[in-house]
């Protein structure tokens, strides 16, 4: 009897454990709720990626929608070598993010989480993320105060994000993203707001309200506005034009 219990327990415990010896991801799940299951980094920055790029058309649980297909059914029997080719060079003129590098970037990262759903291995739905306290900007400031010109040095991430800002976002939000009458202030928002959060309001939330639409340059470039609106939150960065770092 204690010989069979210590086998049932074994047997519990493996398959509470998710592991595929030919793929990269580790999970261990044993619930239906993703944010419940414990998720490796490369998973998770898959999760992360598919939810900022895909989610949109595909729909949060990769089952696809009107306009676009069922990518957990596709990966029943797609290889990676498919996948990549379809991700890469077959497909990108039909999607909003085709100049994207994050794209290519986490390719493999986004194949590691939707294979893990395919697999079943892994539920749909939002992962709990702790956020890194790596900066997502590179800040490079002179001692001079603050003038008319801006003493900061900024990494392209990030003086992109100031462009794409000042082109679309402080009519309403500001010129310094402090808000006004018709828009919140940015800076007060984002020292309790996570990336993905951020990423989910500017995608789906918050575009009701706009007057860009899917594909326009703020629905692409949304990890540079992250950059850029952090390090004006972190106050490491002064509201006036920075130079690109060289």
């Amino acid at each position: 009897m204690r010989q069979f219990s210590l086998i049932t327990l074994l047997c519990l415990l493996a398959n509470s454990f998710t592991y595929a010896a030919n793929e990269s991801y580790k999970i261990q799940c044993d619930t239906k709720i993703a944010s419940q299951c414990q998720v490796d980094a490369i998973t998770t920055q898959g999760w992360e990626t598919y939810h900022s790029y895909c989610k949109k058309c595909h729909a949060e649980d990769a089952l696809g929608s009107d306009k676009a297909p069922n990518l957990v059914e596709s990966l029943e029997s797609m290889a990676k070598d498919e996948f990549f080719a379809n991700l890469l060079v077959n497909l990108p003129k039909h999607h909003k993010w085709q100049n994207k590098p994050q794209i290519a970037e986490n390719k493999e990262q986004l194949w590691t989480y939707l294979r893990a759903r395919a697999d079943k291995a892994l539920p749909a739905g939002r992962l709990n993320v702790t956020e890194t306290t790596e900066k997502p900007y590179q800040v490079v400031c002179g001692k001079a105060k603050e003038t008319a010109v801006n003493p900061c040095q900024v990494d392209k991430t990030t003086f992109e994000g100031w462009r794409i800002f000042h082109a679309f976002c402080q009519g309403c939000h500001a010129r310094d993203a402090q808000g006004s009458i018709v828009a919140p202030h940015l800076l007060e928002s984002l020292q309790t707001m996570s990336k993905q959060v951020f990423s989910e309001k500017l995608l789906d939330d918050y575009q009701v309200y706009h007057p860009w639409i899917e594909g326009h340059e703020v629905v692409t470039h949304v990890d540079e506005l992250w950059a850029y609106l952090k390090a004006r939150t972190d106050g490491v960065l002064p509201v006036n034009r920075p130079n690109q770092l060289q």
